[in-house]
């Protein structure tokens, strides 16, 4: 039994590039001094936070942040989950809100309506 984890272990060893193993040190993104279960309440709040805003943006005829589909509904993973591609680890929660923000502008962008001022 040691010795099959010690061949899988040398395999592995072997075949992992220095990226992978970088990437398998990162640590996931998490927001500082949240644990897991208020990390979560957190962002959901946010999630419902941006779609009140862009709703309310566009009663008002002012240009939606994002345009997300009608079938999409929009959670707190999600907003972690566009944030983790430009942070890592530990960030502060304005950090983390900031860049989901910038990644639902990103992924789901508004297309110019006619009528629209260019």
């Amino acid at each position: 039994m040691l010795r099959n984890a010690l061949l899988v272990t040398t395999i592995l060893g072997l075949t992992l590039s220095p990226a992978m193993v970088m990437a398998l040190d990162e640590k996931p993104l998490s927001i500082s001094g949240l644990t897991q279960r208020s990390e979560q309440h957190y962002l959901n709040g946010a999630a419902d936070g941006f779609q009140i805003i862009n709703a309310q943006f566009a009663r008002r005829g002012s240009p939606r942040l994002f345009c997300i589909p009608g079938k999409v509904v929009l959670y707190g993973r999600d907003l972690l989950e566009l944030a983790s591609k430009d942070l890592k680890g530990p960030q502060e929660d304005a950090d983390v809100v900031v860049s989901a923000l910038f990644g639902l502008m990103k992924k789901y962008p508004c297309q110019q309506q006619e009528g629209d001022e260019k």
